[in-house]
């Protein structure tokens, strides 16, 4: 038996330099039981043959067969009492495991290298059995699908900037983890199932693993088909936190996959959203008529690929957009095809301060619409005509008629998920009397004050039933202005404080309120006073709010925004 040993040990140098000395070679390896955690047995997870750990680096030998319980044996490795073992799966000596993006998967079993588990445990008196119970490093979306057919692919999205692959990296000193969530661009977890999940009316639990950590907007979670027909789930809760191990449960959703793939990361406008949650928003994109005057060099043209892939990325069921002209309509319409209009063109002259909503035909069936004209904040009936817009601001004597064009387009909506009806009013109230000077303590002073009077008496005329509404656009108003309180003594919620006192503002929302950006990013005021994009709302719930910096590089200006304002996009729920 010792010839035996010699010949092995020269056969196997590396073994050799793994032990200390010839003679401390066990002829019995060390054995560790290992269990899996609860988390990791709801998960679907289960060890398989071939499996191997790593015992503070040392990798044992590969598993013969799997199990919820195994035997891991280690060659070579004699733990001293009471030492500290921290175990890592996949093992390996690098002391990293790597998720990579995309991933096959078989119904009901994760693969390994999505699957990171750690344990620790103290040596044992050599007499007696060591065993651990190795837990997930990472956390577990579950979600229950209901519907026909089958899912072959499950493809994650953060709705922030996290990654959702990169490294985990296991400190061996004190078994902690470290690095969950990577800074970065936002990755994909692309899962896919070649025999694929057999779905039931009744629901099929799907679970999926994450990165522990932060999450600032939640996910979107993609169910595609064989054919590449999907439906989409947003399950978006700001400031979601996950802890190593949690499952965390989310809403049920159906599949209804009457959606066609369009490649990996395309997620395009009309996207079913079977959680429930109403994604809303307004932009100011900027008339070409005022590019033209005022900055030329961030023509249309030039801007028009980051405004379409803006308004994408925002992914908004209902959005207002102000500075409309008749061109941008025609050609946004054509590049967002499967949004639908609510405009009202033919009524408008002036498209420059002409507001318009933007809504998914998929989502919000319309059940009426019009528009009223910004007039005499005392008239009592709705003003429809431009024969009867007539406004006389008291701080100069000036008669404002139909030239001033200023609007509230409305729509009423019926939600084809949730069943609930709501209204929506997209507006633009005149820029006049919102500079410092103009803020005088009267509001029929300012003429902006005027406009807003005037939205705020008429909004109730048109939604006489009291149902949930909304109002969005670019007020030309901001907090400390004199117009602003209006909204409030109307009982109208603002959605910036409210998101910022119930904790879910994004947080680059909160380092920039301001809205209004101009042009280049040297123009861009970090201030609230430049915050003057709104949205406020009756008889909802907001659930979330952010904002989108998005820059194209300009071929004469370098970095620049493709317009003078970002958009403000929200979350809400129906009470």
């Amino acid at each position: 038996m010792v010839k035996k040993k010699y010949i092995l040990l020269l056969a196997l140098p590396l073994l050799l330099a793994a032990c200390k000395k010839q003679e401390e070679l066990k002829l019995e390896p060390w054995a560790l039981s290992a269990t899996l955690s609860g988390e990791a047995s709801a998960a679907g997870f289960v060890w398989s043959a071939g499996d191997v750990v790593s015992a503070n680096t040392k990798l044992s030998r590969p598993l013969e067969q799997g199990g919820a319980s195994a035997d891991f044996l280690f060659d070579c490795y004699e733990p001293a009492q009471g030492e500290t073992i921290n175990l890592l799966f996949p093992g390996n000596a690098a002391q990293t495991v790597d998720i990579p993006a995309t991933l096959n998967c078989s119904a009901g079993q994760f693969p390994s290298e999505a699957t990171p588990l750690w344990g620790t445990l103290s040596a044992p008196a050599a007499s007696q059995t060591a065993s651990v119970t190795m837990k997930p490093l990472y956390s577990i979306l579950r979600f229950r699908l209901t519907g026909t057919g089958s899912v072959h692919r499950v493809v994650v999205r953060a709705e922030g900037n996290e990654m959702l692959s990169g490294s985990f990296r296991m400190g061996y000193t004190d078994g902690a983890f470290n690095g969950s969530l990577l800074g970065g661009s936002s990755v994909e977890l692309d899962l896919r199932y070649p025999e694929g999940i057999i779905l039931s009316e009744s629901g099929t639990v799907i679970a999926v693993p994450v990165l522990s950590g932060s999450y600032t907007r939640g996910f979107s979670v993609k169910f595609c088909n064989a054919a590449g027909r999907y439906s989409v789930a947003r399950y978006e809760e700001s400031g979601l936190t996950l802890t190593p191990g949690q499952v965390k449960e989310l809403p049920v959703a159906p599949f209804r996959p009457d959606l066609v793939e369009e490649g990996l990361g395309d997620y395009p406008e009309n996207t079913l959203f079977d959680s429930g949650l109403l994604v809303a928003g307004t932009y100011n994109i900027l008339a070409i008529t005022s590019r033209a005057q005022s900055c030329p060099d961030n023509s249309w043209a030039a801007a028009f690929p980051t405004l379409v892939s803006v308004i994408k990325s925002m992914d908004c069921d209902i959005l207002t957009l102000n500075e409309l002209e008749a061109t941008e309509i025609d050609e946004l319409g054509t590049a967002l095809r499967r949004y639908e209009w609510v405009k009202k063109k033919n009524d408008v002259t002036k498209y420059s301060f002409a507001p318009g909503i933007l809504y998914k035909a998929s989502r919000l069936e319309k059940l009426d619409d019009g528009i009223f004209w910004l007039s005499n904040p005392d008239a009592h009936s709705l003003v429809t005509s431009r024969s009867e817009y007539s406004y006389v601001d008291p701080a100069d004597g000036t008669e404002y008629k139909a030239g001033t064009i200023r609007v509230c387009v409305w729509a009423k909506f019926r939600d084809k998920i949730t069943e609930k009806t709501f209204y929506w009013f997209a507006t633009h109230p005149t820029i006049r009397g919102t500079d410092a000077a103009s803020s005088l303590a009267n509001t029929t002073s300012c003429l902006n004050a005027g406009n807003i009077r005037s939205l705020l008496a008429q909004v109730p005329l048109v939604n006489s039933e009291g149902l949930p509404a909304v109002i969005a656009g670019d007020m030309n108003t901001h907090s400390a202005h004199v117009s602003y309180p209006l909204f409030g003594a109307a009982g109208w919620t603002p959605a910036y404080e409210t998101a910022l006192a119930e904790g879910v503002l994004d947080g680059k929302a909160a380092m920039r309120p301001g809205t209004d950006i101009g042009y280049l990013p040297t123009k861009y005021l970090y201030d609230e006073s430049r915050r003057i994009d709104h949205v406020f709302f009756k008889g909802l719930s907001l659930r979330g709010y952010r904002t989108d910096f998005t820059q194209y590089n300009n071929t004469v200006l370098g970095p620049v925004y493709p317009s003078d304002h970002i958009p403000v996009r929200v979350v809400f729920s129906f009470e």
